[in-house]
């Protein structure tokens, strides 16, 4: 295999890992933003420390949040720890 073909190569590996990175991110700030608007709609405006921890939250804390809004009755219920 000639470098030509080996840069060719590892480019197009680059630039499909860009895109699932991109990806990703997106979904993330996806679920970040559904989960507050659910958050405000059920429980007002939220406070700077609940803001703070949904923008420092990783995507596996979005999704197990995202689904513990379903039946929470109070803001520390969508916080509570993964099942």
């Amino acid at each position: 295999m000639n470098m030509k073909r080996v840069f060719e190569n590892y480019k197009k590996q680059q630039r499909a890992e860009g895109r699932m990175e991109g990806l990703s991110q997106g979904l993330s700030q996806g679920r970040l933003e559904f989960l507050s608007l659910q958050m405000v709609k059920r429980f007002g405006p939220l406070p700077a420390d609940i803001l703070q921890k949904l923008d420092l939250a990783s995507d596996a804390e979005l999704k197990q949040w995202t689904e513990n809004i379903l039946d929470a009755r109070q803001i520390s219920d969508v916080f509570r720890p993964f099942n």
